[in-house]
């Protein structure tokens, strides 16, 4: 159709796009109906309404945090579970000073007891010979004697024999008092006591290998089979005839060096076999030298000093009770430890020519003390077992020792103490 003909057929009021049908206008690709929807119909059934995804999506991540920190506030509290209590014991700061009376093997906390130790060492050193000599010298050495006889102590004279297997006699050249037995461990141990014997002659025949010996003044008595020594050392020294020598300023610096050695190695040795809970003290420590004893060979001599190491050992218990018996008044022998012995001073209040040899001596004591009274730790935790955190102060009464005491519990809510004591920590404060 020519658009004249159009024209022809349409009313030009009729001519507008407006008229122009819609099949026509969507099979051109125009946009859809946009008219009022249709009523849906009373009966049709209602879809419900659709949830949103995220919703969930929320609520599972809720859940898992929930039982996340469930997880941890458990982890949590076992880790901080525990059962502790901090004690300040009774304590006091307590100053010294004076002169007092020490018994050796004492008892008693009024007074100061100690015990003797004694250790022995050998030390050479070898020189050119400078000329000969005549010497007459007595073997000598260090021998062990024991009494495994009673519990009583024993003591041997000044010149007590003792024969070796060859029926070679030696001698102690001092008194020597032979400690009874002790029990260790359940079971008998007998008493000893080192000493330094020479030879009863002059004479390489005496020198010797360790070797075991016999008391022969007990013979004929019970106490012959329960009295014995044995070497710790050599026998060595003994010598009659000429040999080669050095001279006096050569034997002089000899001795003074070989002394020297023998001190350090004698105290650096004895503090490492001090007993546990005892306390050496440097003032009432006494060495005590023997005759430097020759030897040659070869154009070469050896020279040789024995020397003997005499210590006075306080124990800590004891020093503690004593310090405590002369300082604090009411003082009624309970049980305490000085925090740190070193911060006291003992030495021999006079002259002694040979303190090792007394029964008592004179100390003067001086320093500054911090007692700290004693518990039992152990009896603490037996008595906190099972118990409730309220029953604590009914508890400390049977401690006097204990000064004041806190409960540490965890978990916060837990009220009272393991049936278990391991599980029971005591940590002990000290005042400054």
């Amino acid at each position: 159709m020519s658009p004249s003909s159009f024209n022809d057929i349409v009313p030009p009021e009729r001519r507008s796009i407006r008229n122009i049908s819609p099949s026509h206008a969507r099979a051109r690709g125009s946009r859809p109906y946009e008219g009022e929807p249709p009523e849906e119909s009373a009966d049709a059934p209602q879809r419900p309404p659709r949830r949103p995804r995220g919703g969930r999506r929320r609520l599972g991540i809720f859940l898992l945090l929930v039982a996340v920190l469930a997880l941890a506030t458990a982890g949590f509290s076992f880790l901080l579970s525990g059962s502790k209590i901090v004690v300040v014991p009774k304590q006091k700061e307590v100053v010294i000073e004076g002169t007092f009376e020490a018994l050796r093997d004492g008892e008693g906390s009024a007074a100061l007891s100690y015990q003797l130790m004694t250790h022995t060492k050998s030390v050479s050193e070898n020189v050119e010979a400078e000329g000969e000599e005549e010497v007459h010298e007595p073997a000598s050495g260090t021998i062990v004697i024991y009494n495994d006889f009673s519990s009583a102590e024993q003591r041997l004279v000044k010149n007590t024999r003792f024969e070796s297997p060859k029926g070679l006699i030696y001698r102690v050249a001092d008194s020597v008092t032979v400690p009874g037995q002790r029990t260790e461990g359940g079971k008998t141990v007998p008493g000893s006591v080192e000493a330094v014997v020479y030879a009863d002659k002059p004479g390489e025949e005496y020198n010797s290998e360790p070797t075991d010996f016999t008391i022969p003044g007990f013979k004929g008595d019970p106490r012959y089979e329960k009295f014995y020594a044995r070497s710790k050392t050599p026998l060595a020294g003994g010598f009659d005839g000429m040999r080669p020598a050095v001279d006096e300023a050569t034997l002089t610096k000899a001795t003074d060096e070989l002394k020297a050695k023998a001190t350090e190695e004698l105290k650096k040795e004895a503090a490492a076999q001090k007993p546990e809970g005892y306390h050496l003290f440097d003032d009432l420590t006494f060495i005590a030298f023997d005759p430097i004893s020759t030897a040659s060979e070869d154009g070469k001599v050896t020279l040789t000093q024995n020397a003997t190491l005499y210590g006075v050992l306080v124990s800590d218990e004891n020093l503690a009770r004593f310090i405590a018996a002369q300082t604090v008044a009411g003082y009624d022998d309970e049980p305490v430890r000085v925090e740190d012995p070193t911060t006291i001073s003992l030495a021999l209040a006079g002259e002694e020519a040979e303190p090792w040899k007394a029964e008592k001596l004179s100390i003067t004591a001086n320093g500054t003390a911090h007692l700290i009274w004693a518990f039992s730790e152990e009896g603490l935790k037996e008595d906190l077992t099972g118990r409730e955190k309220a029953a604590l102060p009914t508890i400390l009464s049977g401690y006097p020792s204990i000064e004041k005491a806190e409960v540490v519990l965890r978990p916060f809510w837990r009220q009272s103490f393991p049936e278990n004591p391991d599980e029971i920590t005591v940590e002990i404060v000290l005042t400054e």
